[in-house]
């Protein structure tokens, strides 16, 4: 665990505290790719530009797990649909959609 090594933990005791995130519903673990998603991190830390945006659905892409993908597509789409559209966003859909002007914040999400 890249974990263990940076707090100095034996890996035993990063599963337990994982373990207890997850089942406390902090966490979404996938224990066959060791990936983890923290729980409403976008109510928190939600796109704030384009780029940032863009950089969320880069290395979402270069996830392992399904699962974890969904998750946070779920959770991102569920932040971004509580806040204005922002501006910024019509820009994201320029970038990732040159040829369609009639889209929607669904669409991008």
């Amino acid at each position: 665990h890249y974990a263990a090594s940076d707090l100095g933990w034996p890996n035993r005791k990063i599963s337990d505290a994982l373990s207890l995130l997850s089942d406390g519903g902090a966490i979404h673990r996938d224990f066959n790719t060791d990936e983890v998603f923290i729980c409403d991190w976008y109510s928190v830390n939600a796109p704030r530009n384009a780029n940032h945006y863009k950089g969320i659905l880069r290395e979402a892409g270069m996830l392992q797990s399904n699962e974890i993908k969904e998750t946070l597509v779920a959770s991102l789409r569920a932040e971004m649909m509580k806040r204005e559209w922002p501006r910024w966003m019509d820009e994201v859909k320029v970038h990732l959609f040159p040829d369609h002007d009639e889209l929607t914040a669904d669409d991008l999400i």
